[in-house]
């Protein structure tokens, strides 16, 4: 924390990593998180963008937190979906790239 903002690292070093390979194409995981809009139900302020962390726990598993007693509120952490994103804008970019030949 600077005062302004918060800032996580990951263990992302390559030493920590074996069998490093090129991940496969995002699209179908993508295109499978449902987007959702709702309301709080503690506040009642309409959030326009969001997920709902059992519907994501499909698809991205890594990216929820589930307790084991069912009465806990699981959470997301939604900077786990960055490579994801990442992968597809690549693929996307390279789809444009030769369409622009």
């Amino acid at each position: 924390t600077d005062g302004t903002s918060t800032s996580f690292s990951t263990s992302s070093d390559r030493r920590l990593k074996e069998t490093i390979t090129n991940s496969e194409s995002a699209s179908d995981d993508i295109d499978a998180i449902q987007i959702r809009q709702f309301v709080w139900s503690a506040t009642g302020k309409h959030q326009k963008y969001g997920v709902i962390t059992q519907e994501l726990a499909v698809v991205a598993p890594d990216s929820v937190s589930v307790s084991s007693d069912e009465e806990e509120m699981q959470g997301a952490d939604l900077s786990k979906l960055v490579p994801m994103i990442i992968k597809e804008v690549q693929e996307l970019r390279a789809r444009v790239a030769q369409l622009e030949i």
